[in-house]
């Protein structure tokens, strides 16, 4: 078995779908703060936009053994829109959607890494790197009862590093392509409404030996909501999700097709004008060809509490089923709370918190048969499957001199807390056990 084929994967357990730079970068994820009041082209907006952010990384390669860095980043985005309801509204009027609307942007960010040292026989800085994205979106409204969505966004994605102590950097770049169409009907006013959503999306590697990893995933969703009190919903969504890969014999673990299936059934409402909540359960199952698979309980349900104009707090629990390229899939269970407040219209701050366990399941080789390559107290014995524990905690503060110009910082710790471990050959390789904290100071210049 290749030992740079089983370290990646634990990589991508490690490092995860949501951590690196989209989550510490939290500015670059809010829509007020990349767009601001836009530059009148015409019937267009246009949008520019610039911002740097400097500071500490304590584990730049997302490894047991932490090793710290420096870090700089300067991101640069421009878009164009269809005119916003500032410009298309009369003072006082009610919003209308508009029959099509249209958006599109591009966005290149590039992160550099003064280490401090090095991990195995590279060093820290090799995680220099770019990334980019360039995505369109439409909405069209012929009628008040029929909507139709297009979207697409193609990026370079830059998620993270993991040096694995052997001597060989894996970068998780890939190329990433995201597709989506949608059609809605809202007949009777808007007490009945039905959606349809296709998406596609497409992953490739071009780490040279990880194209065994490129894959695609097929999303078909439909949602029902209902109506049945002025301001309570029920709602449904049921949603198949087939997945492969493109050369999986390219790699030495088992990845392989699944056809994803869940459904869900909620109520959404208001309590008060101040107090909404949404409680949603179901059923979810992963269907994988070979391998371990599971079939569970999968739900949410939130708090929003809305104390005066300018402060907001949610709290919840989720449990879901993620895919994963270990074990073929990952059931979270998270609770969360997040906060922000606008202080003066000048000074904006937000925190947010989540904790849960995690459970992955067993390794195997591409047969399907269970692996004994992973040791630790997070393995069960008996099945293989992993459990471990995640925790979040970032505060994102910024004062804003004008609309459009921003001091920021941002602090976040993250913990990948669950004791296992690579071994090969009775030696051992990697482990999935890390914790992470950034310390980062940015200005903003958004239009």
């Amino acid at each position: 078995m290749r030992r740079s084929s089983i370290a990646a994967v634990l990589a991508a357990v490690a490092v995860g779908v949501s951590a690196g730079d989209a989550r510490a970068q939290y500015w670059l994820a809010d829509r007020n703060l990349t767009q601001g009041r836009g530059i009148r082209v015409g019937d267009f907006e246009l949008h520019p936009g610039i911002g740097a952010e400097f500071g500490y990384d304590s584990n730049a390669l997302y490894t047991a053994n932490a090793e710290g860095a420096l870090r700089l980043r300067v991101t640069g985005n421009i878009g164009i829109s269809t005119l916003g309801p500032q410009r298309t509204q009369s003072t006082g009027a009610p919003p209308t959607p508009r029959p099509l609307q249209f958006r599109a942007n591009v966005g290149v960010s590039y992160s550099h890494f003064f280490g401090l040292g090095a991990v195995g026989v590279r060093p820290v800085s090799d995680a220099s790197n770019l990334g980019f994205s360039a995505a369109v979106s439409v909405t069209a409204t012929p009628s008040p009862v029929w909507n139709f969505t297009f979207s697409d966004t193609f990026s370079r994605a830059v998620q993270g590093t993991s040096e694995l102590n052997f001597g060989q950097l894996f970068v998780f770049n890939r190329w990433q392509n995201l597709a989506q169409l949608g059609l809605g009907i809202t007949p009777g006013g808007g007490s009945f409404e039905f959606r349809a959503n296709y998406t596609n999306s497409l992953n490739i590697f071009f780490e040279s030996g990880f194209e065994g990893y490129n894959n695609m995933a097929n999303d078909l969703t439909l949602q029902m909501r209902w109506r049945f009190l002025p301001k309570t919903s029920i709602a449904w969504s049921g949603t198949a999700q087939p997945t492969f890969y493109f050369n999986p014999a390219a790699i030495g673990t088992g990845l392989f097709t699944s056809v994803p299936l869940s459904t869900r059934l909620g109520i959404t409402g208001l309590f008060s004008e101040r107090v909404a909540f949404h409680v949603f359960g179901g059923y979810q199952a992963t269907y994988f060809s070979l391998g371990d698979n599971v079939e569970t309980f999968v739900g949410s349900a939130e708090v929003r509490f809305i104390t005066g104009p300018q402060m907001a707090v949610r709290v919840g629990v989720l449990r879901d089923i993620a895919p994963s390229l270990i074990g073929n899939y990952m059931v979270r269970n998270n609770l969360y709370v997040n906060v922000s407040h606008m202080f003066a219209g000048r000074f904006s701050l937000s925190g947010e918190a989540q904790a849960g366990l995690v459970q992955f399941g067993y390794l195997t080789d591409q047969t399907g048969n269970r692996l004994a390559s992973i040791s630790g107290g997070a393995v069960d014995a008996a099945t293989g499957r992993i459990t471990g524990f995640r925790v979040l905690a970032q505060l994102f503060g910024e004062y804003r001199f004008t609309d459009y110009l921003g001091l920021n910082t941002t602090l976040a710790f993250t913990g990948n807390l669950i004791d296992a471990r690579l071994s090969s050959m009775g030696m051992a390789l990697a482990s999935l056990n890390w914790v992470k904290f950034e310390a980062f100071l940015g200005l903003r210049v958004n239009w």
